[in-house]
Order: C-alpha cells, then sequence, then structure tokens
C-alpha cells in the first residue's frame, strides 16, 4: 500500500506512513494500491478513493491535533515545561497540606516555588496562591478539552459512513 496526502482536488504529496503525519483540512490521507495509483496519477479526483478506515483515521488525527492545538493557547509547550508544572504542582499541594493541617510552610522546602517567588519579586504566598489557582483551572480546562475529544473519537469510531465521520467537528475552548 501507498499513502498519499491529499485534497479533494489533487495529490498534495506521497507520504511513507499515515501515522504522524500533520494536516490540516481539507485535506487528508488516503491508501491506495497499485493500480489506483496509476488512475491518481492521471488526473482521478482523490476523493473518490477515500475509505471508511482513510476517512476515521484522519479524524481521529485531527481531533488529537485539534485538542493538543487547544491546550497550547493554555500552556507553554516546550520540552520539559510539562514536568515544571507537575513540580510546582506539587509543591504547592504540599505546602497547601501543611497550610490546612494547620502549620506553616517552610519556602525552603519548596525550591521551584521559592525561586518562581524570587524571580517574579512576588511573596511565598502570592506565589503559592498564584500556582494553585492556575493548576485548578488547568486542570478544569483538561477535564473539558479531554470530554471533548474522547467523546468526537467515540463518535468517529462509531460511525458507519463517511459522511457521518466528517460531521464529527468538535469545539474546543
Amino acid at each position: 500500500m501507498r499513502y498519499f496526502v491529499c485534497n479533494d482536488e489533487r495529490v498534495i504529496m506521497e507520504v511513507f506512513t499515515p501515522s504522524g503525519t500533520d494536516v490540516k483540512d481539507p485535506m487528508f490521507i488516503i491508501t491506495v494500491n497499485d493500480e489506483q495509483v496509476t488512475a491518481l496519477l492521471e488526473g482521478a479526483p482523490p476523493s473518490s478513493f477515500r475509505s471508511i478506515y482513510d476517512v476515521k483515521t484522519y479524524a481521529v488525527n485531527r481531533v488529537n491535533h485539534d485538542a493538543g492545538a487547544c491546550r497550547a493557547r493554555y500552556i507553554t509547550v516546550t520540552p520539559g515545561q510539562e514536568s515544571t508544572y507537575q513540580i510546582k504542582g506539587q509543591e504547592a499541594d504540599a505546602a497547601n497540606k501543611v497550610i490546612a493541617d494547620g502549620g506553616t510552610p517552610n519556602p525552603a522546602d519548596y525550591p521551584m516555588l521559592t525561586a518562581e517567588a524570587q524571580a517574579t519579586g512576588a511573596s511565598f504566598s502570592d506565589t503559592l496562591a498564584l500556582v494553585t489557582q492556575t493548576a485548578a483551572a488547568w486542570r478544569q480546562l483538561a477535564v473539558t478539552v479531554e470530554a471533548i475529544r474522547r467523546g468526537a473519537i467515540v463518535q468517529i469510531e462509531n460511525a458507519t459512513t463517511v459522511a457521518e465521520v466528517d460531521a464529527v467537528r468538535p469545539q474546543f475552548p
């Protein structure tokens, strides 16, 4: 089998595998055999070769891409940043537990929060409050995005026609 990235009118490029190809509407990936390659090269419209499998594969990739793009509007997407957010969240959770238990957190026990407080000129308690609020907001957004993403994928998986798959257009926040 050979894979081509297409729009409804023409082949854009051949790819060696459909996975990992980042394409956007109205492009899609089609899987064709050697006979169909000849027809494509002779001008047959690529849309005539779309199988339900191809459409579903592309649609799931599109939904995952769109969910990631939505998340990227709210967080910094660079290597290592996710673990930084996790460490800050863990430190904030631990410091808030100390407060909930009636204690006072020692900033030296929370190096990431302390470093941020020093770098921004904020107090430790203000930094703790900001990180706590930001983490709570992110959790809520993550829940919303994941619910939309999974719901769309289930709709795609359950679709029985190309039109049903094409109709799945989740709206991310």
